[in-house]
């Protein structure tokens, strides 16, 4: 590029945003620096127990190709591009052994930094058990249960929990590891301790009794005082349940549901005895102290306590002659019609498990004059309704 006299021509990569700059640096081989700050300012040698300091990492890349990330770990083991990465600052309240390191932009990584946090932790951690959620010792429980126990410490923190199920005491290095909820068959008394991460144990041994009760209660129902049954009632019906438990936690109640879903410990308790004045299926079970259920039991009422209905013809007050088509009909909306029976003069024609009748009544052969049909319908529940109709015969 030419100059005129006078003038001094600059290249574009000295000029940047209108002023004049430095030509960047082609390459960065540079490693970041880091550093690490309790609660902002420096970090002491030790600090008083039951302290929380907050810890804050910062690096510079001076004027390479700049700060990518900040790697670090809290449980001594030296960090990686795969440990956590820095974005805030963090807690701090127990004895910590911090390692941490930058990573440019250019790929440059730090040399590991190590920072020892010292915060003595003397305080014993504590333990408590649960059986469903519940306290253990209310009463007896089945052997699906789950039994958690939680750990708590003011210091380091809960580094596990040991307990055991065979009578032994739990120590440090003895007993099963609490890994979650777990169960238990039969009676058994657990034994538990938690030990925390300064190794600090809790000084008394837990001790828990848990009663398990394995029998599932029976529940049964009677209606109208005696066993129920699938026949249609004509009545109303009065419907009593009783349960028994078999094993040794007794009987916490009947549940039970009237419109056929399956009865849980949510559905409506059985209090007394109750009437139903139409059909229901009936779904209850047993629940025992232990939370054990009975199988569920299903008993479907049947209740019509409706007549049926009746008609003859010819009807009442016709007269007839020759020979008379009779025709017989019953109807009933719920049970329907059992037996259907018709007679003439009060001598039986006719008896049918059914609905209609229809026969053929040659009057030459009777008395001219007033004749008496009668029928009588019975439903299956055994309402029963008799019809009378009166004939003359010219």
């Amino acid at each position: 590029m030419k100059a005129s006299a006078g003038v001094t021509v600059k290249t574009m990569a000295e000029v940047i945003g209108g002023s004049v700059q430095a030509t960047p640096a082609l390459d960065d081989t540079t490693a970041p620096v880091s550093t690490v700050a309790c609660d902002a300012g420096a970090c002491s040698a030790s600090y008083n127990e039951g302290n929380s300091i907050s810890i804050s990492l910062a690096a510079d890349d001076g004027a390479g190709s700049g700060v990518d990330s900040i790697f670090f770990t809290t449980d001594g083991t030296t960090p990686t591009t795969s440990s956590p990465v820095y974005t805030a600052p963090f807690p701090i309240t127990y004895t910590t052994t911090l390692k941490y390191f930058a990573w440019d932009n250019a790929g440059n990584i730090e040399p590991v930094n190590t920072t020892m946090i010292t915060i003595p932790d003397t305080i014993d951690p504590t333990s408590t058990i649960l059986c469903g959620g519940n306290d253990c010792s209310i009463g007896f429980f089945n052997p699906q249960t789950p039994i958690t126990i939680t750990g708590a410490d003011d210091g380091s923190g809960i580094a596990s929990i040991r307990y055991t199920t065979d009578g032994s005491t739990p120590t440090a290095s003895h007993g099963t590891v609490y890994a979650g909820p777990f169960t238990v068959a039969t009676n058994t008394t657990i034994k538990f301790i938690a030990i925390d991460k300064a190794a600090n144990i809790e000084p008394v041994v837990n001790t828990q009794t848990v009663q398990v009760d394995t029998a599932a209660p029976v529940a049964s129902a009677t209606c109208n005082a005696a066993a129920c049954s699938t026949a249609w009632y004509a009545t109303n019906v009065t419907v009593e349940m009783t349960g028994t438990d078999g094993g040794s936690s007794g009987l916490e109640g009947i549940h039970y549901t009237l419109d056929g879903s399956d009865p849980t410990a949510a559905s409506r308790l059985y209090t007394s005895p109750f009437t139903l004045t139409t059909g229901k299926t009936i779904k209850f079970v047993a629940i025992d102290n232990g939370g054990n259920v009975s199988a569920v039991k299903t008993k479907v009422i049947h209740i019509d306590t409706v007549k049926p209905t009746v008609s003859i013809k010819p009807g009442d007050g016709k007269k007839v002659t020759g020979t008379v088509k009779i025709a017989v009909k019953a109807t009933d909306s719920k049970s329907t019609v059992g037996k259907l029976k018709f007679s003439i003069d009060g001598h039986k024609v006719k008896v049918v498990s059914g609905n209609s009748i229809s026969i053929s009544w040659n009057t030459a052969k009777v008395a001219k004059g007033k004749h008496t049909f009668t029928a009588t319908a019975t439903d299956k529940a055994g309402n029963s309704i008799t019809k009378t109709v009166h004939v003359t015969v010219k």
